[in-house]
């Protein structure tokens, strides 16, 4: 009887235990999603570069677009 006379206690104080963690757990969620959008962020940027870079190559005809591709694709798969 005594134990379901406490329930609603024991109910609120694990409530308020949960609160920490789940505070900490949002906020590290935050952080690491900043942090994976900037590394794709920087990766797609330089991607962009590269292939900006072999258009001029390709334009002034100093290259193929073929050969531009293929080292692009080999720097992006050697990570």
């Amino acid at each position: 009887m005594a134990s379901f006379c406490a329930e609603d206690t024991v109910v609120q104080l694990y409530e308020e235990k949960c609160k920490m963690p789940l505070n900490s757990g949002i906020k590290q969620g935050y952080i690491s999603g900043t942090g994976l959008a900037f590394s794709n962020f920087v990766q797609y940027a330089c991607s962009a570069l590269a292939f900006w870079v072999g258009a001029i190559l390709v334009k002034e005809n100093k290259t193929t677009f073929g050969d531009v591709f293929k080292v692009h694709n080999i720097i992006l798969l050697s990570h």
